[in-house]
C-alpha cells in the first residue's frame, strides 16, 4: 500500500501505471507460473480525502482492494482505478 497525500486520483494512477510498467519491462523470469512467464503486478487505486467528513483509512484501503480485485479478475497486469464502492 502506498499513502500519496495531496495527490489526486489521476496522480496516484499515473504512479502506479509507473510501477506497473517498470515491472513488467523489467522482464524478470516467473518460470513457475502458470499465468505469464514474466513477473506482473496489478494495481489497485483509490483516492480520496481522509477526514471526519469524507473516507476513512480503512475505507479507502478497502476501496483499494476491491479495485485490485477488479484488476486480477479483467486480465492482470493492469492498473484499475476504484469507482464508487460505497
Amino acid at each position: 500500500m502506498s499513502r500519496r497525500p495531496n495527490s489526486s486520483e489521476e496522480d496516484a494512477r499515473s504512479v502506479a501505471e509507473t510501477i506497473r510498467s517498470r515491472v513488467e519491462a523489467a522482464a524478470l523470469a516467473n518460470p513457475s507460473s502458470r499465468v505469464a512467464p514474466c513477473v506482473t503486478i496489478s494495481v489497485g487505486v483509490a483516492a480520496g480525502t481522509v477526514d471526519r467528513e469524507a473516507i476513512s483509512p480503512d475505507q479507502l484501503q478497502r476501496r483499494a482492494d476491491a479495485s485490485l480485485y477488479d484488476a486480477k479478475t479483467n486480465g492482470r497486469n493492469q492498473v484499475a482505478v476504484c469507482k464508487d464502492y460505497g
